[in-house]
Parts: C-alpha cells; structure tokens; sequence
C-alpha cells in the first residue's frame, strides 16, 4: 500500500504492507490517497514517479 497526502507529498509518503496498518493511517489525512501494488518495488517506483511530478 501506498498512501500520500495530497497537500505536501513530499513529507508524507508511506508504504505499508499491511492494508489494516494503512486504512488506519489513511484516516489521518483528508486529503490522503491510497493505492494498492502487488510488491513494495511497485510501490516505492511509483511514489519516486509522483515525486518526480510534484517537483516538476
């Protein structure tokens, strides 16, 4: 699982393997997202993408 805060991705971006851990998190932000990936490599690729677009 993936879970980013639309207002400041940079300071709160998680990856979790355990989807109870995560839906608990998630609740924190309003404006949290979430995404499930098959593996963490996924994930983690993913979230540099996101980065990467934030920055840009």
């Amino acid at each position: 699982m993936l879970i980013f805060n639309g207002n400041n991705i940079k300071d709160h971006i998680r990856v979790y393997q355990d989807k109870a851990e995560a839906l608990k998190v998630i609740k924190e932000f309003k404006t949290g997202r979430l995404k499930s990936f098959k593996i963490q490599s996924e994930a983690e690729e993913y979230a540099k993408l996101v980065l990467k677009k934030q920055i840009i």
